[in-house]
């Protein structure tokens, strides 16, 4: 997990996945808990209508900011990421973790 989290700060990928998270309970929220079959085609629908309309939007150069405070504690995971010394690890690790609970 590590890893994973290394490689998707240097990518500039999100660190969580917390989007997700709020499409689901978003979703969970606008439906009954045991649908028909078409209310939930329904919901689907309506769904597939959102995406395509924020992926027109995205296209089209539109994009959505993070918090300030995200975006500071990007650039510092960054530049955490970028001084690793594998002769410092200790060092490295308290870093991050005083980045990530900022």
């Amino acid at each position: 997990m590590l890893l994973e989290l290394y490689d998707r700060i240097l990518s500039g990928e999100p660190r969580t996945n917390n989007h997700v998270e709020a499409w689901h309970r978003n979703f969970k929220h606008n439906i009954v808990k045991y649908p028909s079959v078409p209310s939930l085609l329904e919901h689907l629908l309506l769904e597939k209508n959102t995406v395509e309309y924020v992926y027109e939007q995205l296209k089209s150069g539109e994009y959505y900011e993070l918090k300030k405070v995200e975006q500071n504690k990007n650039k510092k995971l960054l530049n955490c990421v970028n001084t690793y010394n594998k002769n410092k690890i200790i060092e490295y690790l308290t870093s991050i973790k005083n980045n990530l609970l900022d």
